[in-house]
């Protein structure tokens, strides 16, 4: 049908990005995140796939040590990481723990989902 080619279209689009992707609703679920993505969080696949808690999975890479973030800091990284409040679009670096920057663009949907970059 057509709304399946619409649907096949958008996913490998979002595959083909080069950057990491990763779309979640407004409850912090996942809905959408690329293979970038995942190599990036470097989480178990079942924490990546639609409907998994976007919240529990960065405390997971965090404490698993995939972002450079002192433990004593840990708590106010995740609560700047996972804050939506007011949320229009916003710019953040973070540094991985293998000395990698990356830079995330996040921007909030109509509906108040986020699109991350």
């Amino acid at each position: 049908t057509a709304l399946r080619q619409a649907q096949l279209h958008l996913v490998n689009a979002v595959e083909t990005m080069s950057q990491g992707f990763v779309l979640r609703d407004s409850q912090n679920k996942i809905l959408l995140c690329n293979s970038h993505f995942e190599e990036i969080i470097d989480s178990a696949r079942d924490m990546t796939l639609p409907g998994a808690d976007f919240a529990a999975l960065i405390e997971d890479a965090a404490q698993r040590g995939v972002f450079d973030c002192a433990q004593d800091q840990l708590e106010d990284f995740l609560a700047g990481r996972l804050s939506n409040d007011q949320l229009v679009a916003r710019e953040t670096e973070f540094q991985l723990s293998d000395r990698h920057w990356i830079q995330v663009i996040s921007e909030m949907t109509e509906d108040g989902g986020v699109i991350e970059t």
